[in-house]
């Protein structure tokens, strides 16, 4: 039983996690929004970067860059007309999100519901 979940981004708490899922048998692919390691925190006001590897030890995905231009709806769209495809491809038994305000969330959501997809949201 294929699991999909969904991630705007690598998680330094969530790696360690689906590691541990796939490495005791659990089916399961990643999709991010975006795939980048490392990134700048403007709050922080510096470049962030962990040390350990994010993308490694089990299957994932990114999406296409989205154009800086779209926010709101039109992002989603971008993400939903994307995570369709993903959906279609993977055909998984399954879908697990953890959120649901940023516009990936939401097209995620919207691609399950759209495939028939039961949908777990953390």
């Amino acid at each position: 039983m294929k699991i999909l979940y969904g991630l705007t981004h690598p998680v330094q708490y969530q790696s360690p996690l689906i590691r541990h899922l796939t490495a005791s048998g659990v089916d399961i692919e990643v999709v991010y929004a975006r795939g980048e390691e490392k990134y700048f925190d403007r709050e922080f006001g510096c470049e962030i970067a962990w040390d350990l590897p994010l993308l490694e030890g089990y299957a994932s995905r990114v999406l296409p860059e989205a154009p800086p231009t779209l926010s709101g709806g039109e992002l989603r769209k971008f993400y939903l007309k994307h995570l369709l495809q993903v959906f279609a491809s993977v055909r998984p038994a399954a879908a697990w999100l953890h959120g649901w305000s940023h516009p990936f969330e939401r097209a995620f959501w919207e691609a399950a519901r759209r495939m028939g997809v039961p949908l777990m949201v953390r």
